[in-house]
């Protein structure tokens, strides 16, 4: 039984001890006055009555007294039940509860992102022949170079726990790859005629989509044990999201889990926007992944 319950029927018990006391009350002080008014009237009636009449009379005041009674007790009820009626509410103090549960759990989804943030940085191998640059090259036009920016960190295990805070479901296991996005719309001009430097040294990834540039490339952090180049063809639509990727198996390396990890990544990436472009554009990224410990 919750309070709501206990509550109410405790107040529906006051309530009735409460319409019996003011019921007796009301009758008693009517027969007191029905009973001053009527015995002078009554004693002189009966006076001038027979004996044997004496006793209809009696039997008659009597039932309409209580007839009387009756009535005012059913009126005298009706009348207390409708104003002693009462409804509390608890929708307030449950939407209150409500609230704080919300608040919470947004404090501890918080505290488990900035967690992962603090505890996911990928780092990548370098050749011994030269350093490689972790920037994203748009294989369609010349190389060109980012300014050396570090390449701004995000990761996958984020929009899982928006997941968890918007739906309330329960915390699923983190993916063993941690992304790492390229954001291409913060690469600044360096010259004042918007000439930039031309990178030609190795790249982590590349890809080569007609008239479109890449707003997010996602640079795959792996975990297998060989290395190799992997070319996915890519479709995209007109918003920029890639709609399927699959492995181009004639110039692809043959390991399965570095294609797994590339098509993975390459559906994660997004296109600049284009609604004059084809509703399904094709369009390739080359994925370059070096052998764990080289």
């Amino acid at each position: 039984m919750n309070a709501r319950e206990t509550v109410r029927r405790i107040w529906v018990k006051v309530r009735e001890s409460r319409m019996l006391r003011s019921i007796a009350a009301i009758c008693s002080h009517a027969c007191r006055k029905t009973a001053d008014i009527a015995g002078p009237i009554l004693r002189k009636i009966g006076a001038r009555l027979p004996k044997e009449d004496k006793a209809g009379l009696y039997v008659t005041v009597i039932f309409h007294l209580a007839v009387i009674i009756v009535l005012l007790a059913g009126s005298i009820s009706s009348a207390i039940t409708g104003e002693s009626s009462y409804l509390l509410d608890f929708s307030r103090q449950e939407a209150i509860e409500k609230q704080m549960q919300e608040d919470a759990f947004r404090e501890e989804i918080s505290r488990r992102l900035d967690r992962l943030l603090s505890e996911g940085d990928v780092d990548l191998p370098a050749e011994q022949d030269g350093q490689i640059r972790n920037i994203a090259v748009d294989a369609s036009s010349s190389l060109e170079d980012d300014r050396n920016t570090d390449a701004e960190k995000l990761y996958a295990d984020a929009a899982r726990l928006q997941e968890d805070l918007s739906g309330y479901r329960q915390d699923v296991a983190l993916e063993d790859m941690r992304d790492e996005a390229v954001d291409l719309a913060e690469v600044q001009d360096m010259e004042e005629d918007h000439a930039r430097k031309t990178y030609k040294g190795p790249s982590v990834v590349s890809y080569s989509l007609d008239g479109r540039k890449a707003s997010t490339l996602k640079i795959p952090a792996y975990r297998c044990m060989g290395g190799g180049e992997v070319t996915v063809i890519i479709t995209v639509d007109n918003s920029g999201r890639v709609t399927n990727a699959k492995v181009m198996d004639d110039i692809s390396s043959q390991d399965e889990c570095l294609r797994n990890y590339a098509v993975r990544a390459a559906r994660l990436s997004r296109f600049s926007a284009d609604p004059k472009a084809p509703l399904r554009q094709t369009g390739e990224i080359v994925y370059r992944f070096l052998a764990q410990g080289s």
